[in-house]
């Protein structure tokens, strides 16, 4: 952990600074799949939370925000691994930037993005589920930081969790993951760190390791 915590420090920030970037996923340079089939409980907005058999250390324990999911692969944040850091040195240029900052993923940590939560869409920001909105641009994080009237609730992340076309699909079918309807007040709960283990507990597996939380209705 405090490798990442230090990987959080010393990330090159490179916010957008002239309008919103749509794309979370990167270019990929191989052949789209023909025979993709979506998965049908995986949508924007959507948890994924790691079984206790995840042997990957970097996913152990996370549970992950869907942002994109498609034909091109996948990408979500992390949304259960804060870290304490030294703000101004972490976002520098940002006034009152703030001392918390989420380990989002390992793919681009020197790129961070923004969840929003607002009961109207804020500028230069992409919707996402329910009240939730995502983005990169750097003039949005100062005014979230100066009007505390314009978000409920904002979290900042470096990096983010990226899948190759269908390589998400695998994992799940090795009982790697759970996929459980989306849930605004666990992106945005006050105890993160206790987000996985909750969810665990209200989950109840299936034969192919996949949830709902009971509180929630069923997908069909």
């Amino acid at each position: 952990m405090r490798i990442i915590a230090a990987a959080l420090l010393a990330a090159v920030i490179a916010f957008g600074s002239s309008g919103l970037v749509c794309a979370s996923l990167p270019k990929q340079t191989q052949p789209m799949p023909h025979n993709f089939t979506p998965h049908l409980k995986i949508k924007q907005g959507s948890l994924l939370v790691a079984n206790k058999s995840m042997r990957d250390p970097r996913f152990s324990g996370t549970v992950i925000f869907m942002l994109e999911y498609g034909v091109r692969g996948a990408a979500g944040l992390i949304i259960n691994r804060p870290k304490e850091v030294d703000g101004s040195k972490a976002l520098p240029g940002v006034k009152g930037a703030p001392d918390t900052l989420y380990f989002g993923g390992p793919v681009d940590m020197g790129r961070m993005r923004i969840l929003i939560r607002a009961a109207s869409a804020p500028p230069d920001a992409r919707h996402i589920f329910e009240d939730v909105y995502e983005s990169p641009n750097k003039e949005l994080l100062q005014r979230l930081i100066d009007d505390k009237e314009m978000a409920e609730d904002f979290h900042v992340y470096a990096g983010y969790a990226g899948w190759a076309p269908m390589q998400l699909e695998r994992e799940i079918l090795r009982g790697g993951w759970r996929v459980l309807t989306g849930d605004v007040e666990a992106v945005f709960s006050a105890t993160p760190a206790e987000v996985w283990s909750e969810l665990i507990r209200l989950s109840a597996p299936g034969p192919s390791n996949e949830a709902q939380p009971p509180s929630s209705p069923r997908q069909p």
